[in-house]
């Protein structure tokens, strides 16, 4: 049954692109455009960063000032506090690359690295600041409403990565690899006590057995490179996704609105227009913009094409893709009605 139904969509989206292809050509130009113009700029150099990083295992050293207090707080080692600054500093999807990284490797457990992922793979706030408010409506916030804004898409995923330490500490507590493993001599008592294997780190060229930093370079070129290309599906095919809907709901504001769901970054240029002619909910005498509040939820949430560039990280390390779905669920309807309590009490406003 599943399989006939797939062979529907798959027959009908097909059709869909012949008719319309000058449609389809503008969704699929969409996405790799948002691709070469946001994504590779900004996050390539980071992924390639990061994978040296970890290949050569410096990230231990790097977040060891801060392992105290971020074990207090979320009970990771320095591994997990690597995930966290590069999830939170870099932005989607380093969280996840560098998670499943150092689990793949045997550096944090499966459980660790599955309850990193689903507070710590957030928006990045250079796309956030200097692009989607602006696309949402704050061309020049204030000081107080960048605070504000901030606290929405990044102070939930933190608190909830609080509220879930205890639960995901009693499962696994990830351990530090010792300083004296190499990205080609892999401790086995650096794995966490609920990993029963260990996956060393890829051996890079043989050209490079004399160079531990070049063959950590190339390693880290090729597989960034992989996964940047990856990516670009993904944000391509989820654009090019939406052409049915489009032609069925025609340029309706829900379809719209269900554009920011499934690709973020197209649907926050679809929504411009709507922005400008806004449509608002009353909640006692303050009046709520529906459309601002549809936009800052799903940045938070990320997209269907956002998790599914997540699942790639995800199937590498072996870990579950609905747990994922869940915890980001969770912070969206947390921050949808956040944003919702703050332009309704007046404290935010466009």
């Amino acid at each position: 049954m599943i399989s006939f139904i797939l062979i529907c969509l798959f027959v009908i989206l097909s059709a869909l692109l012949l008719l319309y292809s000058t449609d389809a050509f503008l969704l699929a130009q969409t996405g790799l455009m948002l691709w070469l113009e946001r994504m590779v700029p900004t996050l390539l150099p980071f992924m390639i960063l990061s994978s040296v990083m970890t290949g050569l295992d410096l990230q231990t050293y790097l977040c060891r000032p801060f392992r105290k207090l971020n074990q207090k707080l979320f009970s990771v080692s320095e591994n997990g506090t690597y995930c966290i600054f590069m999830g939170y500093l870099c932005g989607f999807p380093m969280g996840a690359f560098c998670a499943s990284e150092l689990c793949t490797t045997g550096r944090i457990s499966k459980k660790t690295a599955q309850y990193l992922i689903a507070f710590c793979n957030n928006i990045g706030p250079i796309y956030f600041f200097s692009f989607a408010l602006g696309m949402v409506g704050f061309h020049t916030p204030s000081f107080s409403e960048y605070i504000l804004l901030g606290i929405g898409m990044y102070g939930i995923p933190f608190l909830y990565g609080i509220l879930t330490a205890k639960t995901s500490s009693r499962h696994a507590i990830a351990h530090t690899v010792p300083t004296s493993c190499t990205s080609r001599n892999f401790c086995e008592s650096a794995i966490d006590h609920d990993r029963t294997t260990a996956s060393p780190v890829p051996e890079t060229d043989s050209d490079f057995k004399d160079s531990p930093l070049f063959g950590a370079l190339d390693h880290a070129i090729s597989r960034s490179g992989n996964s940047i290309l990856r990516l670009c599906g993904y944000m391509v095919f989820f654009n090019v996704l939406m052409l049915p809907f489009y032609r069925l709901f025609y340029d309706l504001p829900f379809t719209r609105i269900f554009h920011c769901f499934m690709e973020i970054s197209g649907g926050l240029k679809m929504m411009q227009p709507l922005v400008q002619t806004p449509c608002f909910w009353m909640i006692g005498d303050y009046a709520v913009p529906l459309y601002p509040v549809f936009m800052l939820t799903s940045l938070s949430f990320g997209g269907l094409s956002c998790i599914g560039q997540t699942s790639v990280f995800l199937q590498e390390a072996g870990l579950s893709v609905g747990s994922y779905v869940k915890s980001r669920t969770i912070i969206a309807l947390c921050a949808g009605l956040y944003y919702t309590v703050c332009f309704a009490s007046g404290i935010l406003t466009l």
